[in-house]
């Protein structure tokens, strides 16, 4: 199933997820400020003088993640998004793996230690 922006605000903490793309970017490659190459840069076109910049912000499980930005063509910016958005459920999933909360709910609130807000007695996902 592919990602799309309402089901990854949907999983935010708090549904804070925001992407952003900035049209004309002097970028070629590399980075926004606070934010890291996306890690497919280089697979994709990036060399003309018209780019488009996709990034993402999103606050997961009360870890506030700066994402990375991906620089395409604007020609072919519609098609790559897609693929930012599958990266960042990916990294959402990473995520949930590492603090072992796999099939646990979103947190629809940012609560005082990141855990999900969930129903005493009921198994995860309830």
């Amino acid at each position: 199933m592919s990602a799309t922006v309402a089901s990854l605000q949907a999983r935010a903490d708090g549904a804070q997820f925001t992407l952003t793309q900035t049209a004309n970017t002097p970028l070629r490659s590399g980075s926004m400020p606070l934010q890291t190459t996306h890690p497919l840069q280089a697979l994709v076109p990036h060399g003309s003088t018209s780019r488009t910049a996709i990034s993402w912000t999103a606050v997961y499980r009360t870890r506030r993640l700066a994402g990375d930005t991906l620089v395409v063509d604007s020609a072919v910016a519609a098609s790559f998004l897609q693929l930012v958005l599958d990266h960042v459920n990916t990294v959402f999933d990473a995520i949930d793996l590492n603090m072992n909360l796999v099939g646990y709910p979103a947190n629809r609130t940012v609560g005082p230690v990141g855990q999900p807000n969930t129903t005493p007695g009921l198994p995860p996902g309830s």
